[in-house]
């Protein structure tokens, strides 16, 4: 696998983490704002419902009465304007008991009734939202509890709800862009990261092959041409070309220094040459012994040579 496809995939994992990430955050903050929306919309529900009580009190102070089982309920007049307002609602005395029930409460099961009963006793007092979960429905239910201190009728709290699904549903516009634009604007940004690499892979290509030619050996004085394809690279190839330059005057020093060591070496090596030969030619000692004295005198020049080299 090349390095411009290895990049390309590190820039596509990449880019599909931050898309994945920033999908989830934007899934969780509409989330919240849509639970706080629902929240409020419960509350107002019970600010409502607190002043029909409130109203209804004040023109007939008894609001509330007993039924023919001794279980404590507001009045039908009360019970008729509380029919009113949509939703899911429940008023609590102090006891806990429910003095009201709305249409859609009614409309529960028996056993969704008794849990949602059982449930509003965990509903804080403060205002707070809670969510419950009823399998008739099905569905979700955010409820909020308003309180209401000293109310007549022994009326403690009321407590409204309302459908919180659409809460943790992810709209079809949101699944839309998740599965089709974004896909889409990653390829696209995959692919020109892939082209960009081959421009840049091809600019490195033609650096190495040109570096290649020139240090050959033979070569040295060539430098690399800054074309504009290259112009991104400008301070490599600069850098380069200055390492040629150094390259090209360290050989040429080699050269110098082979030349004059060759020059400096050839005549003492004849002369040692020769009166070698001449020693091992003669028969009379003594001037075998001229002979082979001449060529240890012309020695030290040679040494001197070698170790101006060294």
């Amino acid at each position: 696998m090349s390095l411009r496809v290895k990049l390309t995939a590190a820039f596509l994992a990449a880019l599909i983490a931050v898309a994945v990430t920033l999908f989830l955050s934007i899934i969780t903050a509409r989330n919240a704002a849509v639970f706080r929306d629902i929240a409020q919309y419960a509350a107002a529900q019970g600010d409502l419902a607190e002043r029909v009580i409130t109203g209804t009190a004040a023109e007939r102070p008894d609001i509330a009465v007993t039924n023919a089982g001794s279980f404590p309920q507001l009045a039908p007049a009360l019970v008729e304007r509380l029919k009113a307002i949509p939703g899911y609602m429940v008023v609590l005395d102090t006891a806990g008991r429910s003095l009201y029930r709305s249409p859609d409460v009614m409309a529960l099961t028996s056993n969704d009734m008794q849990a949602l009963q059982d449930q509003l006793g965990d509903l804080p007092k403060s205002g707070e939202a809670l969510i419950f979960q009823l399998d008739s429905l099905g569905e979700r239910l955010l409820f909020v509890s308003h309180a209401m201190p000293g109310a007549p009728g022994g009326i403690a709290r009321i407590a409204t709800g309302t459908v919180a699904t659409r809460a943790t549903t992810i709209p079809r516009e949101y699944i839309f862009n998740a599965l089709v634009i974004v896909p889409i604007i990653v390829l696209a940004a995959a692919t020109v990261a892939f082209v960009f690499l081959g421009h840049t892979q091809r600019q490195l290509a033609q650096i190495t092959t040109e570096m290649s030619a020139i240090t050959d050996g033979r070569s040295l004085h060539r430098r690399l041409a800054l074309s504009e394809e290259s112009s991104d690279f400008a301070d490599l190839v600069t850098t380069l070309n200055a390492m040629i330059a150094r390259l090209e005057t360290s050989f040429g020093a080699l050269r110098r220094f082979t030349a004059d060591a060759s020059h400096e070496l050839k005549t003492p090596l004849a002369v040692l040459r020769a009166d070698v030969e001449r020693a091992m030619m003669t028969m009379n000692q003594t001037e075998r012994m001229v002979a082979l004295e001449e060529s240890l005198t012309s020695t030290p020049s040679s040494t001197e040579v070698v170790a101006s080299a060294a």
